[in-house]
């Protein structure tokens, strides 16, 4: 199996998590995971379901949470009324367009997970939940098991 340095990774309950009163608060594992794949030299895709106008207010959620968004190559918000599942299947396929791959998708709904696993086979599948892994093996080592 040729390995494959690109990660595709959510931003609602992965990255941030909706605190009271509607704010956005850090998912400190979520954004320890984009830490250590961009170190191993991942190419990192955060692909989010929130519309376009939601942009700024996560872009400065995830600054104020310390995530270093020049680690990031792509960051895609929803253009189109579709479902989620559809919206991240198109992401998905998006980088596997444009990176010929995708070794690691990480969210937090098992649903999209699942439509997910046919397009990327063998790759690893995160149920962002205290490092759930729902398929394949993990390249982030403080979640080095297998399910």
């Amino acid at each position: 199996m040729v390995e494959c340095y690109v990660a595709v990774i959510d931003v609602d309950g992965v990255l941030l998590r909706m605190g009271p009163e509607g704010s956005l608060e850090p998912r400190p594992l979520g954004l320890r995971v984009v830490e250590v794949l961009a170190g191993l030299g991942y190419r990192i895709h955060i692909h989010t379901g929130r519309p376009r106008r939601d942009r700024e207010l996560v872009l400065s959620a995830l600054k104020e949470a310390g995530l270093r968004l020049s680690r990031v190559a792509c960051l895609r918000f929803r253009d189109r009324l579709v479902g989620e599942v559809e919206w991240k299947l198109l992401g998905i396929e998006e980088a596997l367009e444009s990176e010929g791959c995708v070794g690691e998708v990480h969210d937090d709904n098992p649903e999209v997970l699942a439509s997910v696993r046919r397009l990327v086979g063998g790759g690893v599948l995160h149920w962002d939940d205290s490092c759930g892994l729902l398929y394949g093996y993990t390249a982030v080592p403080h979640c080095r098991r297998r399910l």
